[in-house]
């Protein structure tokens, strides 16, 4: 019985890990579909590659790790490689952002919804 609880605790522990990693960094391991989804996305032209600034975007990390040949392009096989181990996202960043400062330009508060009775 000890075992079967150390055991769990211990599966428990490394979800958490590999949870807070992925929300470090903001991803997700995308499906096999969705990754087929998006290669056909970034190479809408079929050249069987998509250079590094329209894969960029979508690197959860340094894109060198994804172009193992060091090309500056993404073939299909690093493509997929990249998605399978998660290094690909399925949205792109676009840096920082212009955001908002948390106050509404009106200098108002927003308009609450009537309380129901």
């Amino acid at each position: 019985m000890k075992a079967l609880v150390f055991g769990s605790s211990y599966l428990v522990c490394g979800f958490a890990l590999v949870s807070a990693a992925a929300a470090e960094t903001g991803t997700m391991k995308m499906t096999q579909a969705d990754c087929q989804t998006l290669w056909k996305q970034l190479d809408a032209n079929s050249t069987g590659s998509v250079p590094q600034a329209n894969a960029q975007p979508y690197a959860a990390g340094d894109f060198k790790g994804i172009d193992l040949d060091a090309d500056g392009k993404l073939s299909s096989s690093e493509f997929q490689k990249g998605c399978e181990s998660g290094m690909m996202k399925s949205t792109a960043s676009t840096g920082a952002g212009a955001g908002s400062s948390g106050s509404s330009s009106s200098g108002s508060d927003p308009v609450k919804a009537p309380d129901k009775k």
